[in-house]
């Protein structure tokens, strides 16, 4: 979170998300930092767009889709194919955590984004395709 910090002023975290995030101390993973002032956790009020969302999408992603719609959100970070395609369909500005890895890279916050996918997809169980793994490289302007 250390580095969203560099890149981004404010994230806005839906309910749900900030949940799932609180679990990842049962994995030995700080969560502290989800309590940062610049990390601000909310709910979409819109429930009609938000109960269509969850017909169709986990709650973690509908709401956030939900709320990057309400707040009008410069960019949402969402991973997962469905979510991106609801998204792709709203006309939202999204990136995945390879997006957010090259321009971390892009800015100078770190200096290659290899080790950091290795290191969420080892130590964080984060689930990468091998085709995904190496577009993201590419763009990175890294190899496999």
């Amino acid at each position: 979170m250390g580095l969203l910090r560099k890149i981004f002023s404010e994230i806005n975290i839906p309910q749900a998300v900030y949940k799932e995030l609180l679990l990842l101390k049962d994995y030995g993973i700080e969560v502290s930092i989800f309590s940062a002032s610049w990390i601000k956790v909310s709910s979409p009020t819109d429930s009609s767009i938000l109960n269509d969302l969850k017909d169709i999408l986990d709650n973690g992603e509908a709401e956030a889709i939900a709320l990057s719609l309400e707040l009008k959100a410069d960019l949402l970070i969402i991973d997962e194919k469905k979510g991106r395609e609801v998204a792709k369909s709203f006309n939202l500005m999204f990136t995945g955590i390879g997006g957010v890895l090259i321009r971390a890279k892009a800015l100078g916050v770190i200096l290659e984004v290899k080790t950091y996918l290795q290191r969420i997809r080892t130590e964080g169980g984060f689930y990468l395709s091998e085709k995904a793994l190496k577009t993201i490289l590419q763009a990175a302007g890294e190899e496999l």
